[in-house]
């Protein structure tokens, strides 16, 4: 689900505004954008938001982004709320720089594809591991059990990295010889939950995903990104 509506600012300001994100590195969605448009070499501006001060429920936010949730696109008269796929619609239809480096025509379908697996199957799981950690650390939940949580990662490791390994026999990246937005995604949401849960992906195990995910971890921005997101989880001690 998501929204691309009118953005409400001064009128006077449109030509002026140019590309917000309003965000927390703690989210992957939130790195993959930036990782995305700084590999576009797109001018823009982040607006960083605490979700752990609960600053996506200051007033001021909410006034922005009514649902609270993380991240939030402003640019000119564009307003973009929702998930990965809205904010990466949005992206590649108004910054070619970007859809030509990580979104290229003849690979749509391929990277339209694995998306889809991602949202339906691989984040399901994600999640649910990322809020087993920040659920009671961060907000007050209620302790998980370590066997539910030793569950979560067995389906974790021996289903989805499984999957993707085999995905990754045939190519470097997801979709050939060089990463997409697709590629960014599933190796943040990949990196979350190792660092969070303090796990190492083997090389025997998962060979391909080893090579692949090394591969991706030298890159500039996802190495800077990385450094963000690690700086958070050691501010709030949640790993």
């Amino acid at each position: 689900m998501g929204a691309l509506c009118p953005a409400p600012v001064d009128p006077g300001q449109i030509q002026k505004q140019g590309l917000t994100v309003y965000g927390d590195y703690f989210t992957p969605e939130t790195r993959s954008i930036m990782i995305m448009i700084q590999m576009g070499g797109i001018q823009h501006e982040f607006q960083p938001v605490d979700q752990f001060k609960g600053e996506h429920k200051r007033e001021d936010y909410i006034k922005l982004n009514p649902t609270g949730s993380l991240p939030t696109l402003t640019e000119g008269r564009f307003l973009v709320l929702g998930g990965y796929v809205v904010f990466l619609n949005y992206l590649v239809n108004h910054h070619r720089p970007i859809k030509e480096k990580l979104y290229p025509p003849e690979f749509k379908q391929q990277i339209d594809k694995i998306l889809l697996w991602f949202q339906s199957i691989m984040r399901v799981c994600s999640q649910r591991l990322i809020r087993m950690i920040i659920g009671p650390q961060a907000f007050g939940e209620k302790q998980y059990s370590q066997d539910d949580i030793k569950e979560t990662l067995d389906e974790f490791f021996t289903q989805i990295i499984a999957m993707l390994d085999r995905k990754l026999q045939r190519y470097e990246y997801l979709c050939g010889d060089d990463y997409t937005v697709a590629d960014i995604q599933l190796y943040n949401e990949i990196f979350t939950v190792l660092t969070l849960h303090k796990k190492q992906l083997e090389s025997r195990e998962y060979p391909n995903v080893f090579s692949w995910y090394n591969k991706l971890s030298g890159i500039p921005e996802i190495q800077e990104s990385n450094m963000k997101f690690k700086e958070i989880v050691n501010k709030y001690n949640l790993a």
